[in-house]
């Protein structure tokens, strides 16, 4: 008898479910009703997993998608809860606590630049809600310090990006000049070495000229004492010189004498 009660329950909230989820042709899905459901479970995971499956059945639904993010963000699911804050903003951009239920998130997620944005939209549209303005003022003081330290990480991020391009200019500059030396070589290679003649001076080729001459003629007198009888003549040859050198010399003393004869006459 209990057995049949349990699945007589059973039976009971699977009709509901329908009834809420499925509808006939006749009549569209009420959302609001759906949110309405939603609301009166006490179970905050009961209630989340009933909103999530409400927004897929009401994608377009505003208050089901902000009511379903902030049972995520309950649940400290706050990546997705952001995402579905951000849903509801897209849907209906109207709604401040959107806003608001973004910058909480942000503020969890330490990023105050986002946070403050979030927020001050949320006050333009309802500027009267001290929360959000309390929450504001207590984060404009690092507002200053997160635009600094946005400043700074720029500043490396450019400082780190021209630092890359100069190695990359470098490393070109030298495959470059790699590329150019092997070039070279297998140039040489193929053409051999480059000789440098060196431009002959005239002082040293006219004093080549004159070695030259004067081995020759030491050759010439090395080659006649080299002969046959060559001692000999090399000899005889010497004393002729000899000889006509002295004749040469007596003839130009027996000049000399005729010429001291002959002086001028006296008066």
């Amino acid at each position: 008898m209990s057995h049949r009660k349990l699945v007589a329950g059973k039976g009971l909230a699977l009709m509901l479910l329908l009834a809420v989820i499925i509808v006939p042709a006749a009549r569209a899905v009420d959302c609001d009703e759906l949110l309405a459901a939603a609301g009166q479970e006490p179970g905050l995971l009961e209630q989340s997993q009933m909103l999530g499956e409400a927004v897929k059945t009401c994608p377009k639904h505003a208050e089901l998608t902000y009511k379903y993010g902030y049972s995520l963000e309950r649940l400290r699911k706050y990546g997705e809860a952001l995402d579905y804050y951000k849903r509801a903003t897209k849907i209906n951009a109207k709604v401040a606590k959107y806003y608001f239920g973004m910058a909480d998130i942000y503020v969890i997620q330490k990023d105050t630049s986002a946070a403050i944005a979030a927020y001050e939209e949320g006050l333009r549209l309802e500027p009267q809600n001290s929360r959000a303005r309390l929450a504001l003022d207590e984060l404009a003081p690092g507002k200053a310090a997160a635009e600094a330290a946005s400043a700074k990480q720029a500043e490396a991020a450019a400082a780190n990006k021209a630092a890359e391009a100069e190695k990359q200019k470098a490393e070109q500059a030298e495959k470059v000049a790699t590329k150019a030396k092997e070039k070279e070589k297998e140039e040489a290679k193929i053409t051999g070495p480059t000789l440098k003649v060196k431009a002959p001076n005239p002082a040293e080729f006219t004093g080549l000229t004159a070695v030259l001459e004067k081995d020759r003629a030491q050759q010439g007198k090395d080659d006649l004492a080299a002969a046959p009888g060559g001692a000999a003549f090399k000899t005889e040859l010497t004393a002729k010189q000899e000889a006509l050198r002295a004749s040469a010399q007596a003839d130009a003393v027996t000049i000399d004498s005729e010429k001291l004869k002959v002086g001028t006459p006296d008066k």
